[in-house]
């Protein structure tokens, strides 16, 4: 029987399982016949399901805990905030809402962790990019104070069908993104929208800072969640 070899090849974005095999012939006479199988589709879904497989886990781990700590912070906020000295009361204050706030940003996080291990159900709406634009943007704004935003929006845009939650969470994982890779000094942040006559009159959003840049050897895992070229498991990810 003829020995088959498979080897598994890398080339740029593309993975491929070469499969080859011997066949028999005579002493001066013989041949083998190799197949390449394009195994990319595979080898994504397969790191798809395992990445959701994980974010089920962490958002079922981290979810348990969190209500008992937030109703145990509002029980004491109301049964001893007024029955303290005014400096006591204070850091009470200030402490009961610290945790509120960060458990409230821990649910946001296993929502995210959830809503990456189910199918995403699209609610497109027709609305105006531009003012979505500025919506997403304006609390960014406030907050990253070192950042320079440029906006750059094309006038009399045609109102588009899109889920505004998608469209929210991409901008605003880009935003973050962005903020880390300029890190503490700063640089500036363009949002710009056009309409590429060229390509059937698409609609185009476009988001460049001037930061680093991403290694070109990483170019092909951008839509991973947690790549960067600092740290792998620092990365907000985007969504494809």
């Amino acid at each position: 029987m003829a020995k088959r070899n498979q080897y598994k090849l890398a080339v740029g974005s593309t993975n491929s399982v070469c499969s080859g095999t011997k066949l028999s012939g005579t002493e001066t006479e013989s041949g083998c016949v190799v197949v390449f199988d394009d195994a990319t589709a595979l080898i994504k879904a397969q790191r798809d399901a395992a990445w959701g497989e994980v974010a089920r886990r962490l958002a079922h781990e981290i979810k348990n805990p969190l209500t008992p700590i937030q109703l145990s912070a509002e029980r004491i906020r109301r049964r001893y905030l007024d029955k303290i000295e005014k400096d006591d009361r204070e850091i009470l204050d200030r402490a009961t809402r610290t945790i509120a706030q960060q458990v409230e940003s821990m649910k946001s996080m296993v929502n995210a962790f959830s809503d990456y291990a189910q199918p995403v159900i699209s609610r497109p709406r027709r609305l105006d990019i531009n003012t979505l634009i500025r919506d997403i943007t304006e609390l960014h704004v406030a907050h990253l104070t070192r950042i320079r935003f440029l906006f750059d929006l094309a006038d009399d845009l045609p109102q588009i069908m899109t889920d505004p939650a998608g469209i929210r969470q991409v901008l605003n994982n880009l935003i973050i993104n962005a903020s880390d890779a300029l890190g503490d000094k700063g640089g500036e942040l363009k949002l710009s929208t056009r309409i590429d006559h060229a390509k059937d009159n698409l609609l185009v959003l476009e988001l460049q800072d001037n930061g680093p840049g991403f290694p070109a050897k990483l170019l092909d895992r951008i839509f991973e969640p947690y790549v960067t070229p600092e740290n792998l498991w620092q990365w907000t990810g985007t969504t494809d």
